[in-house]
């Protein structure tokens, strides 16, 4: 039988080398091993064994174990000797990797602990009493109730999902489940469902090495409240200087206002640049723009303790996102005040799955969506302007004086031509000034976005069609990547 992978630390292609395991590095098939023992040192397949052996796992190491007799037809239970933890699995004796910490079955974690995307974790099922949020796992908290409680998908356990708290298998055909068992026998489960237990008998690639990723992120779900508090002190400036919003009180009678601000229009017409409706609009467009960020970045992942467990790092080179169909491309070079400090991460690959464990990325939110903001601003005013603090001044320029001249010409009101430039000069600097500082603030400090992956393995170079789940300022949000190397 093939050395069963999954499990295990790498199969010797062959023998001669030596390892812990064989420090003499005799070779698998001949000299130097008594048919009488029990085991004896890493092998690659049943080729390498001697007759009456076969290649299985002995504490994650794939070596040479008694051969048990044939079972009868249809059954794959009879391992002859498997000493617990281990398990029988197709007359395979599977022990776990010393410690538990990388896993296939439910039995080789501790009490209390399930075996969920190759890793041992609280079982989820089980209310956690808790007295604060230190005593939640990952990144569930302390709840009303005295119980750890989850907020978003990525505070669960890979392959859950969280509803109303808890974290629960994700909707989808098959049967639900949490532990293995709940599964039929001969089944596992995986990713929230039972699956044919032999189905997790491959053997995956190495994956250790840099890989090129795309990524799409959905920044702008987990953005509502605090997006459109900043979208709209930037925009309202603009707004009232391209004349879409509703006139200002200039504290005059009703009457006198009522007839400047019909006159404010034609004014617009005149002394504000053609672009400057368009910039005003465009900058309504955030919204929009910001919805996807698509990421080119750079993931390295180094092989861990087992085979199959993976320790990893990703950096982000180049960011875009897109307005009415036109590509605005960023670099941490070209993005003021860039800041991108992502936190390293455990991944696995289970069943044919390969998983990114849920790790912290910090990164500057507001410095990329200030860069955003003028982006928008050089390709709308056709790169007269770099920054919206110069777009704007040139906006307003000229338009509050000649306000003031026109209401003094055509409104019969003692002194209302000083008044009207007096108070539409502060007014339009006010907004002007507030919609900069805002700028300014977003990019002050990191915020910090948890993600967490999952793809299938489509080969031993691609990681495709992946899906990340992720938080930022205590919201959910999803995306998509995949990977080639």
């Amino acid at each position: 039988m093939a050395c069963v992978l999954g499990l295990l630390t790498a199969c010797s292609a062959g023998g001669g080398t030596p390892t812990d395991a064989d420090p003499a590095g005799l070779d698998a098939g001949t000299g130097g091993f008594d048919a009488g023992e029990t085991t004896r040192p890493p092998c690659a397949s049943d080729d390498d064994c001697p007759r009456g052996f076969v290649c299985a796992a002995v504490m994650g190491v794939p070596s040479c174990v008694a051969d048990p007799s044939p079972p009868p037809p249809g059954d794959g239970t009879d391992c002859g000797v498997c000493p617990a933890p281990g398990e029988c699995r197709a007359s395979v004796c599977v022990q776990p990797s010393p410690g538990g910490a990388f896993c296939e079955f439910d039995s080789v974690c501790a009490t209390g602990e399930l075996c969920i995307a190759g890793r041992c974790t609280p079982d989820p099922r089980v209310p956690r009493p808790c007295a604060s949020d230190s005593d939640c796992y990952a990144g569930l908290t302390c709840g009303p109730a005295m119980r750890c409680v989850c907020s978003v998908s990525t505070d669960c356990p890979a392959g859950l999902v969280c509803e109303e708290g808890a974290c629960v298998p994700p909707p989808g055909s098959g049967t639900p489940c949490i532990a293995d068992a709940e599964c039929a026998e001969g089944e596992l489960c995986d990713r929230g469902r039972c699956r044919d237990g032999m189905l997790c008998d491959i053997a995956h690639p190495d994956f250790s090495g840099t890989w090129s990723m795309q990524s799409i992120l959905r920044i702008r779900e987990a953005l509502p409240g605090w997006l459109d508090s900043f979208l709209s002190a930037v925009a309202e400036p603009l707004r009232f200087i391209a004349g879409d919003a509703a006139c200002f009180s200039f504290g005059l009678p009703t009457w006198v206002e009522r007839e400047i601000c019909e006159l404010v229009r034609p004014l617009i017409e005149a002394h504000v640049p053609p672009w400057g409706r368009q910039l005003a609009r465009a900058v309504a467009d955030l919204n929009d723009v910001l919805n996807e960020w698509h990421i080119e970045e750079t993931m390295r992942l180094m092989p861990g303790a087992v085979t199959d467990a993976y320790r990893g790092e990703h950096t982000w080179d180049r960011l875009t996102v897109y307005y009415r169909g036109t590509a605005l491309t960023g670099t941490p070079a070209t993005i003021r005040d860039w800041r991108f400090s992502p936190s390293p991460f455990n991944a696995s690959a289970v069943c044919g799955t390969f998983y990114i464990d849920r790790h912290a990325v910090h990164v500057s939110i507001g410095s990329i969506i200030a860069w955003a903001v003028d982006v928008l601003v050089y390709a709308v005013t056709d790169g007269m302007h770099a920054t919206l603090g110069s777009a704007l001044s040139a906006m307003s320029a000229g338009f509050c004086r000649a306000l003031g001249d026109f209401a003094e010409a055509n409104v019969d009101y003692a002194g209302v031509g000083d008044r009207v430039f007096a108070v539409c000069t502060t007014t339009v600097q006010r907004l002007i000034d507030e919609a900069i500082r805002r700028l300014i603030d977003a990019r002050i400090g990191a915020d910090a976005i948890t993600l967490r992956g999952e793809s299938p393995v489509t080969g031993p170079s691609s990681l495709r069609p992946g899906t990340w789940d992720g938080t930022l300022l205590g919201r959910g949000f999803t995306g998509d990547w995949s990977a080639m190397r």
